[in-house]
């Protein structure tokens, strides 16, 4: 084995099994593009090294229970992604939301924002949708006030100035993050901006609270709307036709019908749910996609 190669080797077990996703980028220091490709191709085939997606490489970890070796850690994988292609990946804007409870919602599969250009890229045999993300959210990339900022933006100026969502964020959000988001005001677009003072202002008055004591994801209607929003955010947030939402939200909920939340069709539902625009061809066809935030 080569002086390169050792010297990877070396490298890649002070980050220890299973905790470190390289790329050839990371040794160059050791010796030209051409020889550290080289090394990483003998250590995989040698099986000392793991490729898990282009370019990409791990020191597997094997699992008793599983019986074989542990799949990269995706968020460890995307760092390397990172590194390689030298751009920026945060989480979704419903995974913040749901990070934050403000939603029940979850992505159908993984789905990342980047500054990047949108593709679909595999790691250890998972598939990871990653759509480009306009800078108004990627500035806030690493800072603690990120993850509020992209719920915000996910759930839009009506549902983000809900009193309940706010005073959920006052009592939630610990004092640094409160002082990252009223530090980053500038930069925020009007609407944002509004909202945000209500949760970091010290002298916001708390709205009395009501008898029924439910949050808005708790009507039947807006769990609707959060599984209609997975599967177009899903689809990238296009044009999409209605019929294709019906068919993705059965193969995820089975047991789906429109006439549990009152409806009779998918149509009437979506009329009913804030949020969404619809376009119906003479054909009588329907797309669907969801409203873009006003700034």
């Amino acid at each position: 084995m080569s002086s390169v190669a050792n010297r990877i080797m070396r490298r890649v077990r002070g980050h220890g099994r299973g905790k470190w996703v390289c790329t050839p980028g990371d040794f160059l220091d050791l010796g030209s593009r051409a020889a550290v490709g080289g090394a990483l191709s003998r250590l995989v085939r040698s099986g000392r090294l793991r490729r898990v997606g282009r370019g990409l490489y791990d020191l597997p970890r094997y699992s008793r229970i599983l019986k074989g070796l542990v799949p990269p850690a995706l968020e460890t994988a995307l760092r390397a992604i990172e590194r390689r292609d030298k751009i920026r990946i945060m989480r979704s804007g419903m995974t913040a939301a749901n990070m934050l409870n403000l939603t029940r919602g979850v992505p159908m599969g993984p789905v990342y924002v980047t500054n990047g250009r949108t593709r679909i890229i595999r790691v250890g045999g998972q598939t990871v949708r990653l759509r480009h993300e306009r800078a108004a959210i990627m500035n806030w990339y690493g800072r603690p006030g990120a993850i509020v900022i992209q719920a915000l933006h996910w759930l839009g100026p009506r549902e983000a100035d809900d009193p309940r969502a706010i005073v959920h964020l006052r009592r939630l959000l610990p004092d640094y993050v409160k002082a990252d988001l009223e530090k980053g005001l500038p930069l925020l677009p009007c609407w944002v901006r509004r909202i945000v003072t209500k949760i970091v202002d010290s002298d916001y008055q708390e709205p009395e609270p009501k008898r029924d004591r439910r949050t808005w994801n708790s009507r039947p209607r807006d769990e609707a709307r959060d599984l209609i929003a997975a599967t177009l955010e899903e689809a990238g947030n296009r044009w999409v036709r209605l019929s294709l939402v019906g068919q993705r939200l059965r193969a995820a909920r089975p047991d789906f019908d429109p006439y549990h939340y009152g409806f009779r069709t998918l149509g009437e539902l979506v009329e009913r749910c804030d949020g969404f625009e619809t376009v119906r061809r003479k054909s009588g066809l329907i797309r669907i996609r969801r409203k873009a935030a006003a700034v």
